[in-house]
């Protein structure tokens, strides 16, 4: 027992220690853009958002932003699992929009709402974000901290009905919200929709 909890331990580790090199990478492309801090038309390109956007602020609406978040999240970890590059990760996003749809429409379904939902992957705006993620080593687990900056970012978008709720957005690729979506950092505020471009793909009901 003792040997597998050691191999486990090890195991998040280098996962952890690959998702942050490859969040680096993903920030690293983007200076090919020359980014300014806080420029609105600066592209990353080597990172896929995540971002669901609520009904509305009512209590319902808001626990069924999460039930939705969850149910993509869960059935998602395994399309992502072993994805190495962006290009494969677009690819895997793409051919998935459907049925993260359908997932979304699934959860409203359950409980008992006719909202309609939109799912869309395109490039849209991202304030700046601090995220905390773990890493167990042989002294104990350490917190540390890495900051996505603001700019535009390939996402698969989630709106709710009307989508005039508080939102939740992570990282879809490399995997940071798959691997441990409760310790990924929420908000409350809407990112900023300056300077989108229409989505390449979508999806509505």
């Amino acid at each position: 027992m003792i040997n597998k909890n050691k191999k486990t331990r090890k195991y998040r580790k280098y996962t952890v220690i690959m998702l942050v090199g490859l969040l680096a990478l993903g920030l690293g492309l983007g200076g090919f853009w020359l980014c300014k801090q806080n420029d609105q038309t600066c592209f990353y390109p080597g990172l896929i958002r995540f971002h669901i956007i609520a009904n509305s602020n009512s209590v319902v609406d808001q626990a069924l932003k999460y039930q939705v978040r969850d149910a993509i999240v869960k059935d998602m970890s395994g399309k992502f699992a072993g994805v190495k590059d962006i290009i494969t990760a677009k690819k895997v996003a793409q051919v998935n929009i459907k049925r993260v749809h359908d997932l979304t429409i699934q959860q409203i379904s359950n409980e008992g709402k006719n909202y309609p939902a939109r799912v869309e992957m395109g490039r849209y705006f991202f304030p700046p974000r601090k995220y905390n993620y773990k890493v167990a080593s042989t002294t104990g687990v350490s917190t540390r901290e890495i900051t996505l900056p603001a700019g535009r970012y390939e996402t698969v978008r989630v709106v709710i009905g009307q989508g005039k709720g508080d939102n939740w957005w992570c990282v879809l690729f490399p995997p940071l919200c798959l691997t441990d979506p409760v310790g990924v950092v929420k908000t409350t505020k809407s990112p900023s929709k300056a300077k989108e471009t229409e989505p390449a793909f979508r999806l509505d009901t």
